[in-house]
């Protein structure tokens, strides 16, 4: 296996279809931040962040905000069953990791499809107010074509693992350069 060194200095986006390793080599890569705070969004509460401290709406953001002023990792888990009040709750944590708080974050997204469509998604602030701030996106998902528009015009960084044919469509509809990028990997 080639070892790579992957800065997510900007926005990252993550493809690959189920079970491709996609959480689990992000996980890995955010171990190895020390001047940033890592925050997770788990929409399934799987529990497999390693070193992670585990948030949700009942525990008080401070706590969370000074975790991640610390530089370390915590796993945030929104409710999962009510999608208004699952986008709700991360307005309210991008409100105030983006204009209030002022640390620099890594905000890993998993599953990011299921927090809004291809036209609109509630991390698109993230990805257009974030940078200024220090609060870097980076996107998992198995469906890049429901990756909202704004998102996927901010991110300079992709990286595919297994993707489909249906996938393979979508990158050149959007002139991704995904065979010349995956030359050598086949």
């Amino acid at each position: 296996m080639k070892q790579v060194s992957i800065p997510f200095q900007k926005h990252t986006a993550v493809f690959g279809e189920t079970q491709s390793g996609k959480t689990t080599v992000v996980n890995h890569i955010s171990q190895k931040f020390d001047d940033h705070g890592v925050l997770f969004i788990d929409l399934e509460d799987m529990g497999e962040v390693d070193n992670a401290q585990r948030f949700d709406k009942d525990d008080d953001l401070d706590d969370l905000k000074q975790h991640l002023e610390k530089g370390k990792i915590a796993t945030y888990v929104p409710d999962a069953w009510d999608e208004d009040i699952r986008k709700e709750e991360i307005k309210v944590l991008g409100k105030k990791l983006i204009f209030e708080w002022n640390i620099p974050v890594y905000v890993i997204a998993d599953e990011i499809q299921e927090y809004g469509s291809s036209s609109s998604n509630v991390f698109d602030v993230f990805a257009v107010r974030g940078l200024k701030r220090g609060v870097h996106l980076v996107s998992i998902t198995q469906r890049p074509a429901k990756l909202s528009q704004t998102i996927a015009t901010q991110t300079d960084t992709f990286i595919f693992f297994q993707v489909g044919e249906f996938e393979r469509r979508y990158f050149e509809k959007y002139s991704l350069p995904f065979d010349d990028l995956m030359k050598g990997f086949n």
